[in-house]
């Protein structure tokens, strides 16, 4: 008989909660790249059961994607994750419209986020041992640019 392990995760934040603690990064420069008051929830990616890239997804969540007009910010959902993962100023992001080399982007952050959390790793700060890579945390994309 074969059994799944469901990642345990530390503590799930809801969407409003993981917007704050970008907030709370205030005086960095993405910080100040994220200070739209206009963003609204579009878009949430579950972990991934084990971090296998087939399994079936989880009941938990693993990031946020917040969009206005011009802008988004994708916020850990968790706080063994980054608060700030990745940010884009030169576009917003659609859910409708995901380009497949964000697509994959985001399909290989959810693999690889979620094995690590399976593993009980938290990955709050950019380290050489970062299952993630250094480019995790705090990458600056626009989906006009480095997707199409």
């Amino acid at each position: 008989m074969a059994m799944l392990a469901i990642p345990v995760l530390a503590q799930q934040l809801t969407p409003e909660e993981a917007m704050m603690r970008v907030k709370r990064m205030s005086g960095t420069a993405q910080a100040k790249a994220t200070k739209s008051q206009a963003r609204k929830l579009v878009y949430t990616m579950k972990a991934a059961v084990n971090g296998m890239p087939s399994a079936p997804e989880s009941n938990d969540n693993l990031f946020y994607i917040f969009s206005d007009d011009r802008s988004f910010v994708i916020a850990g959902a968790d706080e063994k994750l980054p608060a700030l993962i990745a940010y884009g100023n030169s576009s917003a992001f659609s859910a409708d419209s995901i380009p497949d080399n964000l697509r994959y982007w985001l399909d290989d952050y959810k693999v690889k986020m979620s094995a690590a959390l399976a593993k009980g790793v938290t990955l709050t700060s950019p380290t050489a041992g970062n299952p993630c890579g250094e480019a995790a945390h705090h990458c600056q994309m626009g989906t006009k640019q480095a997707f199409q």
